[in-house]
Formats: C-alpha cells, sequence, structure tokens
C-alpha cells in the first residue's frame, strides 16, 4: 500500500467519524441526540424535564410517608394511653 492509499483511507474513515458525530439531515448525529437527551432530562427554556420531576415526585413521596408515620404514631400513643388508663 502507498502512502497515497493510507492517506486516503485515513481520510475516508475520518469522514465516517464526522458524520457519525455531526449526522445529516436523515440521520441524527451524536451531537442532535445528546442535544434531544438533554432536553428530555433537564427541560427546555425553564420547562421542567424528566430529573425535576422525579424529584419533584420523590419530595411528594417522602412528604406522604412521613405524614402518614406521624398519623399512625398519633394514634399508636392515644389507643396505648386509653388502654393503660382503663379506660373503654
Amino acid at each position: 500500500m502507498s502512502e497515497h492509499d493510507i492517506s486516503r483511507l485515513n481520510s475516508q474513515k475520518l469522514d465516517r467519524v464526522l458524520l457519525a458525530v455531526e449526522g445529516t439531515p436523515d440521520y441524527p448525529g451524536i451531537n442532535m441526540r445528546l442535544a434531544i437527551v438533554e432536553k428530555v432530562l433537564f427541560g427546555k427554556e425553564g420547562a421542567g424535564g424528566l430529573v425535576q420531576q422525579h424529584v419533584i415526585l420523590w419530595r411528594i413521596h417522602v412528604w406522604i410517608l412521613c405524614t402518614l408515620s406521624g398519623l399512625v404514631g398519633t394514634g399508636l400513643t392515644l389507643l396505648v394511653q386509653r388502654f393503660l388508663k382503663g379506660h373503654p
């Protein structure tokens, strides 16, 4: 293989890599795919993405669990107090 052939093959490989990264109008490249994933995960122009929605849902579920735990604890405390005092 001549030096010219090797150079041509390297050029073709580089062109394929650039095509995969930048894409074409018919085929989105890696850059476009990453931009789409970022928009889905983190939102676009202030709108909440999946990450923000997950954080909100997590906080809501923790609040509900803590509230239920407090209610059950209060209810059990009242029942134990009533039992210990001997009231029907």
